[in-house]
């Protein structure tokens, strides 16, 4: 909880998009979005068929947009969050969800 508090505390807007029965199209046009954007893949979980992926987009080594991308082989769900986060604190959060699991 406590690694979770201090990325939040960070954002200031979130972004949600889901998109069901499309998940091959969605996934073309957000891989060319993350690609001529700058993004950078900070982790990919790849599991029977359903994956997980989350990049960051970052200037002045602040990092300014992270975005988690969940899809299979029917869905596709975006979750953007914008603002002002800290890399520490974003990779102590993906490290205690990866513990707990």
């Amino acid at each position: 909880i406590k690694e979770l508090k201090s990325v939040v505390k960070g954002i200031k807007k979130y972004r949600i998009l889901v998109s069901e029965g499309n998940a091959t199209e969605m996934d073309k046009r957000f891989k060319k979005l993350v690609t001529s954007g700058g993004y950078e893949e900070l982790l990919y979980i790849n599991n029977k068929g359903e994956s997980v992926q989350l990049f960051l987009y970052s200037k002045n080594n602040k990092v300014k947009e992270i975005i988690c991308k969940v899809k299979d082989k029917n869905d596709f769900v975006i979750v953007s969050a914008e603002g002002n986060l800290k890399i520490n604190d974003i990779q102590k959060l993906v490290s205690a969800t990866v513990a707990k699991n």
